[in-house]
């Protein structure tokens, strides 16, 4: 009788412990579903409501650190002025002790695939607390330098691509780009080129004349670099097409007005930033009817609030490179670096001397010279770029290939049309 009462409770308790378990598991999934359906719309929730999470970042940024997402190095050669191909211990302190935004590699960087994959994990791994941008340019054509490090065979021309007038043809060429670019482990690319060709400087770079035939050229390089989730770059803005001269060498100015600039250049840069940029690069030709200040446009305050207000643009200004021969022969009291931050730049690209340039910005901040609100409302604009692009989330899909068999049939149709 005892044995039978003992099973009889034991059956009980089971059954008991089995009930709770079935209505904690559908709570569960009464809760699951009314809350966030799936891990998809879970993390559409999150990049909705992106400014709550990136005031946080930032909230939790020390002052060197937000200082740091101003700047973006390369490190091209080691101490025996020889090409550097990994990440060696100078140009790993550098970047951890400027707390660098990002990092650009040219062809002194690249070698083959798998060193350039190397390298760009070990940057990764340099554990800042702000992901970088890996930057690099690859226009296509005349500037890629991939390339020209003998990673793969040079792609057709730009101008080239721009005959075809065929914006899927552009998408298609791009994605080319954007697969490369994301199998070797970069995230943003210094492309697209918005100038018109009208100048000898940006010829074999440009689309075309036609502002309207660049703007769908442009719109369909956009989303092939978007495909791969690579960030894109309109540059140069205002327009290279009306300067004659190469500002990598050289001090370059230009006589167009505003209203030539509306009616031409600024045609692609708006279709751009309807495509969906976040990015754009201002150069540093001197225009002499659209500024009292007679600077490059990438130290003039003017023209980049001709960017900010007559083309409505609150994304990321970076400035070109502020190593090139149109800064260096320039006469300024500070460095360029200091001067383009103070005229508007979020990002400053290629500083000639990082240590004295970000301490330049630093004191003037800690000094109260530059406020608070300026550099964060910089920063913001970093960081939020940064998080909507996922660069804070390990990106699940893994590109398996660089060179793809079907980027040859692209590239007859552009050279055969």
């Amino acid at each position: 009788m005892k044995k039978i009462i003992w099973i009889s409770s034991f059956i009980l308790i089971i059954l008991i412990l089995i009930m709770v378990l079935y209505i904690s598991s559908l709570k569960n999934e009464i809760c699951s579903n009314s809350q966030v359906p799936n891990n998809q719309n879970e993390n559409i929730n999150i990049y909705e409501n992106s400014d709550k999470y990136v005031d946080s970042i930032i909230g939790s940024m020390s002052l060197e650190e937000k200082v740091g997402q101003l700047f973006i190095c390369a490190y091209r050669k080691d101490s025996n002025n020889s090409n550097m191909y990994e990440l060696n211990d100078d140009a790993k302190t550098m970047i951890t002790k400027y707390n660098l935004g990002g990092f650009i590699l040219f062809s002194e960087n690249m070698k083959n695939i798998d060193q350039t994959r190397k390298f760009i994990i070990d940057i990764n791994n340099t554990n800042l607390q702000i992901p970088m941008f890996i930057s690099v340019d690859v226009e296509g054509g005349v500037v890629d330098r991939l390339a020209k490090s003998s990673l793969t065979s040079a792609l057709p021309y730009i101008s080239e691509l721009g005959l075809t007038k065929d914006e899927t043809l552009s998408y298609e060429y791009a994605k080319i780009i954007g697969r490369r670019l994301k199998y070797l482990g970069f995230n943003l690319d210094f492309a697209p080129v918005c100038d018109l060709d009208n100048s000898d400087s940006i010829k074999y770079r440009s689309f075309g004349k036609d502002p309207y035939i660049v703007s769908k050229m442009i719109s369909g390089y956009i989303k092939g670099l978007n495909e791969y989730n690579i960030s894109s770059t309109l540059k140069h803005f205002p327009g290279l097409g009306s300067s004659e001269g190469d500002t990598h060498n050289q001090i370059v100015t230009s006589n167009i007005t505003l209203s030539e600039l509306e009616n031409s250049d600024f045609i692609p840069f708006k279709i751009g930033i309807k495509s969906g940029t976040n990015i754009i690069m201002i150069n540093h030709v001197v225009y002499n009817n659209l500024s009292k200040n007679i600077i490059p446009a990438s130290l003039n305050k003017d023209i980049y609030e001709l960017l900010r207000n007559n083309l409505n643009f609150d994304g990321i200004i970076v400035t070109d490179g502020l190593e090139m021969g149109a800064i260096t022969k320039q006469n300024i009291s500070t460095s360029p670096s200091y001067a383009a931050f103070l005229a508007g730049a979020d990002i400053l690209l290629l500083p000639q001397d990082i240590d004295y340039s970000y301490n330049e910005i630093l004191n003037a901040v800690r000094s109260g010279q530059i406020s608070t609100q300026r550099l964060d409302d910089s920063v913001k604009r970093i960081i939020k770029h940064k998080y909507i692009s996922k660069f804070f989330k390990k990106e699940s899909s893994i590109i398996s290939n660089f060179n793809d068999k079907n980027d040859y049939k692209i590239i007859d149709k552009i050279t055969k049309k």
